[in-house]
């Protein structure tokens, strides 16, 4: 199983990188593709009332802690969990200097979880699955600590059809039937979306083939992304096939 030791060395050699793109002052180094990796999962538990008082929650695989800092500053409460020192650390500096909380988080297996059966709300796996080559044993987790009724969010690269992995540190990476089919041997109701469109991408990174036509297009997408709304927040797809980078999933204790 590869958990820890490819983000290690990502921490290691890049620092803080999801904080860098994502929770940023500075318009350049935003990214709006990035940021709506953890805006899509935040506006799903939103609307599924689990940002109130008194809700809790779990971010597994937290790495520099970036979903943690979202679910805080909406008002949530969420405890991270990673195997990664480096990655866990550095969540803990980038939240307690941007937030002034100290965040709650544990070092963990994604597949071994140090809470209590029916002990959470909702949980969050945000591009985790993928790394796993037991995807039943982290799920079987997740099901574990969700108290009855309770709600898991699950992001992940949409699988290419040409079957090739997107990243070297990738061990599985799934189509909707197959994300489906996974998360069916362990919840009920499931709700799976696309997000990424490839026209969007094609906006966002080459609208024109012309570099510096390109670069004002992309300055322009970030202020809309950053002062507006981000099209990667809103633009999601029910049932996805092609043309569609990124799966993501709601799943019903």
């Amino acid at each position: 199983m590869r958990q820890g030791g490819d983000s290690e060395f990502k921490y290691t050699a890049d620092g803080a990188y999801h904080f860098a793109a994502t929770i940023t002052p500075r318009l350049r180094r935003f990214d709006p593709r990035a940021d709506a990796r953890y805006e899509v999962p935040l506006a799903m538990l939103r609307a599924e009332g689990l940002l109130a008082a008194g809700k809790r929650g779990l971010d597994v695989g937290c790495g520099d802690g970036v979903m943690v800092y979202k679910v805080l500053r909406a008002g949530g409460s969420a405890v991270g969990v990673d195997l990664s020192l480096a990655g866990l650390r550095m969540a803990r500096a980038e939240i307690l200097r941007i937030a002034r909380v100290a965040p709650s988080l544990l070092r963990a297996s994604a597949t071994s979880l140090p809470l209590a059966d029916a002990s959470v709300d909702y949980v969050t796996s945000i591009e985790v699955i993928e790394h796993l080559d037991d995807a039943d044993a982290h799920l079987a987790e997740i099901r574990r600590v969700l108290a009855p009724g309770g709600v898991l969010v699950v992001t992940t690269p949409h699988r290419l059809e040409s079957g090739e992995l997107q990243d070297p540190y990738h061990v599985v990476e799934y189509d909707g039937a197959s994300l489906r089919t996974v998360l069916g041997r362990h919840f009920g109701a499931i709700e799976l979306r696309g997000m990424y469109p490839d026209l969007l991408d094609r906006l966002y990174y080459r609208a024109s083939g012309l570099a510096p036509l390109d670069k004002a297009v992309r300055g322009v997408f970030k202020v809309v992304s950053r002062c507006l709304v981000n099209p990667y927040v809103r633009v999601l797809k029910a049932q996805p096939r092609t043309g569609w980078r990124n799966l993501v999933a709601v799943c019903r204790a």
